[in-house]
């Protein structure tokens, strides 16, 4: 057009106009007729094949292909061009879609026979059954068969609310192999019509003929059919006929559509293949077995064979509604991800016994699967992968627990599974492997002069328990020297390697620098000790429980990997020292064994003895001492003539064999000990007569005892606060420096410090009843108590309520111990009220472990009442936690309970307010759970609003979320809101010192009982006897006074010997085999006024041993229970609002929506799990 006469109104300078304008003139039209296109949807595909039927270029991959004179399908390198197997593929699949249209139709489709003639580059397939009408269009008015092969974008299967179980989707197929075809000849037969379609296509679909139709009423068969012959343009696939690569898979793709298909007879260049069913087509493969599979009928519609891989890594052979999904998809992750789930479970149980790390599960399956999918999605036209959402087939693809059995049973997978781990564990450990070499680089080693030469079998290493022991070993060496011993100290005690994983083995460096320091190499057998670095080991322990185990960890782990070499006569021996020595003038006696040294003090109680628990108590002297006589000191290990030698030490180290450590130590007797004066112990009589001691002592150390409700720490701690009369606060440190010194406590002060926490923490899920005051930061539920201030910062004293569960009273009654010649802790206190059930207990021992939970001390108050009285209740107590705001009700099988928190959704539906964690459970740990939330998406945000005694979080749902989780179980479980708590582990010392499972609450209250009402009948007489001596103390102090005053006793110019024998001729009674409490009477006791109070203190306790007498056991026991309830309801009010009836009722801790308190800015709709707030305590309030 011409330019413009005027400026047009625009902020654009007019002269960059006028260049522009300028510019564009100058472009031809042939320029941009080039650059801007537009396509027909057939010149598209033929542009850009890639994108409909794959690349047109030759790859070249190992597939499996037919081999037709082996009649097998081989594995095998093939060059080939994608796109051409494609376009076979299309119109054989639509072959084979068409049994699917033909169901309901009276003609069954029979054959499709398809004829490759490679020479020519004509291909032909031809079925039989329904067929497409021969028959005008009426919207196109061109014939049909026309339309569909003729036509892009036509299709029968655009229906997507009409289940079609063919390949076809997008309406492209055959079209495509027209399109890639120099002649595409379609005849149909409709036989309901008795009409015959021919048409032929030419020059990639460009051109085509008129159709022919032609009338067979009277020649024409029963049933129609379908012939597609045609000649791909294999110039377009740069190819220049058929080879031999791409013609085996085409027969290949034949043979599957025989597998897809058993009820057809399909035929290939006039041979028919008879596939009838999975296993047949697993057999066809070479190289596979068929046996080697488990072949699994999930339904009529899916066919599943599994099996190991040999390539070492995933295999599937999948096929969708007869479509070769070459990549996989959906359906088979579905069923791979039920495999992996079972499988993982049985082989993590299997590795855990051998230590090692569970392998990828996945790489060692084998997957062969036909199904058949409604209305399928893929990737691409290609159809290499299924993406239909797998919850849309997951009823037809869910897998029985048998069939998941045959998996593992009649396969061997798991085998195959296993040993690779174990050959990777070898790897990963062998990367460890030590050298006999002279020098090596380890910290803290003293390495012995002679080490890794030639005089190395001389050598021996010394491994000690931590640095002091070290010293001790070092200051022993100058008297021997150091050519020949080498000393290492350990730290701590040694991993258990017997299930340890490999990892974790690898990365552990005791183990790393032990075979360093030993030369040892993984996996080798040793038959003597050339190949070492030391030709001895000699373990150099403290002589405790902790000691046996540190020396039974050693043991394990040299007969874990090389059991070989305990089997050398020498190799490992261990020095002990004497754990008491006894003095006498010039005499001294040494005991390796407490057991020894008991009996032996039993007949000699003249003797000072000094204990030495650590090998840091011996002094330098000593251990010269020690090593000048190293043969008395030196223990070797030997080898056992019988063959319980391995048993025993897998079954101490075993986690799996908890129940044979059960029957091994019910079978300990009183004074068991291990005889070190013969210079040479068994692996079995150190497992049987030592080791066995330390597992007893764990057990002891774990478990709390059924009486009070307290494990030896904890008895500790409270026996030195009734001894202190601790009613007034003292530093937690310095209580615990009290309670090692009372009380002969061997063990590290950070373990009784945080005993000593644990007894004062009342937040929810810890203590019912707190025994100690937390006076600071004792622990929150916020970190599940390890948040706790450090011990130098916090304060504790006994509760008030303390005393009125452990009554002073029984103090007289209970057993002490003895240790370290000093009078310590009584073996148990027996409280007012079962302490194991008010405030729970979990432990893990060895064989053995416990778990029993926390109950209201009010309902376990109301209930000892009943059984006082002789009423019976009908159901067992049920489990209470102080404060927990949540619901809890009973799990029928395994039997236990359900703890759930409480969740509300609010107003807007997407918002919901976490109040309450289930028990066990902190809200530091929980955020991080939120968080892992927040990261998929689940929720889109998430604020904390809690108080130190409360929880409260507000979490965004993301819309997706909302729709889903908006039942209370969908909430609860997306939240993790539910937890058990089981009731069938109640392990307990008995009151006879022994472990016993208890079946249910009753019986623990039961044996309570028992045990509490011995303690009053004995309390009874002890009161009852004081008060009569008592009473006749003030009887004989009345009678002497009275005497004095009248003159009738004249004391005056006297001697105390006269005195003595005037009391004893007028029968006065003597106490603590004296007359000093009479004669030592001040002599204002002979006034009237002290005279008038002796005697109304006689009348008084007169009076108290009448009413005593009175009285019976359960008498005196419910006042105590009275006392306790009083002192616990004073002490925190909000017990006053728990029901104390010890029947439970479900509903009574669920709140509703309508009672539930609705916060301020927040509208509550539903309430899903709720309780209501108990009080604070006044013990809280003044706190705050």
């Amino acid at each position: 057009g011409p330019w413009p006469c005027r400026r047009p109104v625009t902020n654009y300078p007019l002269w960059r106009m006028w260049r522009v304008r300028w510019a564009s003139r100058r472009l031809s039209t042939a320029t941009l007729e080039k650059q801007y296109q537009r396509m027909t949807a057939r010149e598209h595909v033929l542009l850009r094949p890639e994108m409909y039927v794959g690349p047109l270029q030759v790859q070249e991959r190992t597939l499996w292909v037919w081999d037709d004179v082996k009649k097998r399908i081989v594995c095998r390198d093939v060059k080939y061009v994608p796109g051409l197997l494609k376009i076979f593929d299309e119109i054989l699949v639509n072959a084979a879609d068409n049994q699917a249209r033909d169901q309901p139709r009276a003609a069954k489709m029979s054959y499709i026979d398809v004829k490759i003639n490679a020479k020519k580059g004509e291909i032909c397939v031809e079925n039989d059954g329904s067929a497409l009408p021969v028959a005008i269009h009426p919207a196109e008015m061109i014939y049909v068969p026309e339309l569909v092969f003729g036509h892009l974008l036509t299709s029968s299967n655009f229906d997507d609310e009409r289940e079609r179980f063919t390949g076809g989707r997008h309406g492209y197929g055959a079209k495509l192999v027209n399109i890639f075809s120099n002649s595409f000849d379609v005849r149909v037969y409709d036989a309901s019509r008795k009409l015959e379609f021919h048409q032929l296509f030419t020059d990639n679909m460009m051109n085509r003929s008129d159709p022919q139709v032609k009338d067979r009423s009277e020649k024409g068969s029963k049933s129609s059919w379908t012939r597609i012959t045609f000649r791909p343009d294999l110039k377009r696939f740069l190819l220049d006929d058929i080879d031999a690569d791409i013609l085996s898979l085409m027969q290949r793709r034949v043979v599957d559509i025989a597998a897809c298909n058993p009820r057809l007879d399909v035929r290939l260049n006039g041979r028919s293949l008879k596939v009838p069913s999975l296993a047949d087509y697993i057999a066809l493969h070479a190289g596979l077995d068929a046996s080697e599979f488990a072949s699994i009928n999930v339904n009529k519609q899916w066919q599943l064979a599994v099996g190991p891989t040999s390539s070492g890594r995933f295999e599937s052979t999948s096929f969708v509604n007869s479509v070769a999904t070459m990549r996989g998809g959906s359906h088979v992750d579905a069923v791979v991800a039920q495999i992996r789930h079972y499988l993982s479970g049985v082989v993590e149980k299997e590795l855990r016994r051998s230590g090692s790390s569970t392998p990828r599960i996945k790489d060692f399956l084998h997957v062969f699967l036909i199904c058949t999918v409604a209305n399928p999605a893929f990737e691409s036209q290609t159809k290499e992968m299924l993406t239909t959402p797998a919850n849309t087939f997951a009823k037809h693809a869910t897998l029985s627990h048998s069939a998941l059995e045959a998996i593992r049973f009649n396969t061997k997978i798991v085998d195959n599974i296993l040993t690779a781990a174990e050959k990777r564990s070898r790897e990963i450990l062998k990367k460890t492997d030590g050298r006999k070499l002279k020098q090596v680089l380890v910290p803290k080693l003293e390495d012995a002069n002679w080490a890794g030469g030639r005089n190395a079998a001389q050598c021996c290493l010394i491994l000690t328990e931590g640095d002091s022991a070290k010293a001790l070993a070092v200051s022993g060496l100058s008297v021997l020297g150091r050519d020949r011993f080498g000393v290492y100290p350990l730290r701590g005690k040694l991993l258990n390697v017997r299930d340890a994983s490999a990892s974790q083995i690898a990365d552990n460096k005791e183990l790393l620098y032990l075979k360093q320091i030993l030369g040892l190499q993984t996996g080798k057998k040793y038959t003597d000790v050339s190949e070492l670095r030391y030709g001895q080991v000699m373990l150099m322990a403290d002589q405790d429980h902790d000691g046996s185990h540190i020396k039974g960890l050693v043991i394990n782990m040299i007969h874990n990997f090389w059991p070989d070499l305990l089997r050398i006569p020498g190799f490992l021996t261990q020095f002990v020292t004497p754990i008491v020595r006894c003095r006498k003038g010039d005499r001294e006696k040494h005991f390796f064994t407490l057991p020894d040294y008991e009996a032996w003090r039993a007949r000699h109680t003249d003797w000072k003895a000094k204990y030495y628990k650590g090998l840091g108590t011996s002094s330098a002297a000593e251990a010269k001492e020690y090593f000048s006589h190293l043969g008395q000191h030196r223990v070797s290990f030997k080898w056992g003539p019988r063959k319980e030698d391995d048993d025993l030490i897998d079954l101490c180290f075993k986690a799996d064999r908890s129940d044979d450590r059960k029957e091994w130590l019910a079978q300990i007797k009183p004074g068991t000990s291990i005889d070190y004066s013969k210079g040479a112990v068994t692996f079995s009589d150190f497992v049987n007569r030592e080791l066995i001691l330390f597992s007893m002592a764990d057990n002891i150390r774990s478990i709390p005892s059924l009486a009070d409700g307290l494990k030896p720490g904890q008895r500790k701690i409270l026996y030195a606060c009734f001894k202190r009369n601790l009613s007034q606060e003292i530093k937690v440190a310095q209580l615990a420096g009290y309670v090692a010194e009372h009380t002969a406590y061997h063990h590290g002060e950070v373990a009784l410090c945080n005993t000593i926490v644990g007894l004062a923490q009342n937040f929810v899920g810890s203590n019912n009843i707190n025994l100690l005051e937390p006076s600071g930061q004792f622990g929150t539920r916020h970190a599940a108590g390890q948040d706790a201030a450090s011990s130098r910062y916090i304060f504790t004293r006994l509760m008030p309520w303390t005393r009125d569960i452990f009554v002073a009273s029984d103090d007289k009654l209970l057993k002490s111990t003895v240790e370290d010649e000093m009078v310590i802790e009584p073996e148990f206190y027996v409280p007012t009220i079962p302490m194991v059930l008010v405030n729970g207990s979990t432990g893990i021992g060895t064989g053995w472990s416990s778990n029993i939970p926390n109950h209201c001390p009010l309902q376990i108050i109301s209930r000892l009442r009943k059984m006082i009285s002789g009423r019976k209740s009908t159901d067992d107590l049920f489990p209470h936690y102080r404060g927990f705001a949540g619901r809890m009700s009973r799990r029928p099988s395994p039997a236990g309970l359900l703890t759930d928190g409480v969740i509300r959704i609010l107003d807007d539906r997407r918002t919901v307010e976490i109040l309450e964690l289930p028990i066990g459970r902190s809200t530091t740990s929980y955020k991080e759970y939120l968080d892992s939330l927040l990261v998929s998406g689940s929720i889109t945000s998430h604020e904390a609003h809690h108080t130190d005694e409360r929880v409260r979080f507000v979490v965004r749902l993301s819309k997706q979320a909302a729709t889903d989780a908006l039942t209370k179980d969908d909430l609860l479980k997306m939240f993790r809101l539910r937890s058990a708590l089981s009731l069938t582990n109640m392990v307990l010392f008995d009151v006879g010192g022994c472990l016993r499972r208890y079946d249910s609450v009753d019986g623990i209250l039961d044996e309570f009982v028992q045990l509490r009402r011995q303690f009053y009948k004995r309390r009874k007489q002890i009161l009852e006897d004081e008060l009569i001596e008592q009473l006749e103390t003030l009887h004989n102090r009345l009678r002497f006074i009275e005497a004095v005053a009248s003159d009738k006793l004249v004391i005056r110019g006297r001697r105390k010997a006269q005195l003595v024998d005037e009391l004893d001729r007028q029968k006065y009674r003597l106490r603590n085999g004296s007359f000093d409490y009479l004669l030592g009477m001040p002599l204002l006791s002979i006034s009237q006024d002290k005279l008038d109070s002796l005697r109304a203190e006689h009348s008084a306790c007169s009076a108290e041993l009448d009413t005593l007498k009175s009285r019976t056991i359960d008498e005196m026991w419910l006042a105590d229970l009275d006392r306790l309830e009083k002192a616990i309801v004073e002490e925190a009010p909000h017990w006053s609002s728990v029901n104390t009836s010890d029947e439970h009722d479900d509903a009574a801790q669920t709140e509703t929506s309508s009672s539930a308190k609705k916060r301020p800015g927040r509208k509550t709709t539903k309430a899903v799990v709720g309780a209501k707030r108990p009080a604070k305590s006044k013990r809280t309030r003044k706190a705050k």
